[in-house]
């Protein structure tokens, strides 16, 4: 019984300064970005779903980006896969700050049941 993973993700094991990983955290929201224009544009299912599964994935990167922007220009982070390290302490993240994260993780979650994905067989 293996292990399926549908969350596919790239880690960085090189470490890199706080402004490096400021444009790696933001290629897939813009990634998302397109997607969404597509999907509508287009009137495609296929963009739709690009969109979908994308923006799910990058919910921990725009954690991370919170995280990382209150950190020194000069601390080193290093992506280990299912860890991150840094030459810094990472701040935490108030109470406030995690209710309004969890408000707009449900507001997201109610969009994207709201689309509609029609599968047409012309013959």
């Amino acid at each position: 019984f293996g292990k399926v993973n549908l969350a596919p993700y790239t880690a960085v094991r090189t470490p890199l300064r706080k402004g490096e990983w400021v444009y790696i955290i933001i290629a897939p929201v813009l990634l998302s970005i397109i997607a969404f224009i597509l999907a509508f544009t287009l009137q495609s299912p296929w963009w739709g779903i690009v969109f979908v599964f994308n923006t799910s994935g990058l919910a921990g990167d725009l954690l991370i980006l919170m995280i990382i922007g209150k950190m020194p220009d000069d601390a080193l982070i290093v992506d280990e896969g299912i860890v991150m390290k840094s030459t810094h302490k990472f701040p935490r993240i108030s109470r406030r700050v995690s209710v309004i994260i969890k408000i707009l993780a449900l507001a997201l979650l109610l969009i994207i049941l709201k689309f509609r994905v029609e599968v047409v067989v012309a013959k």
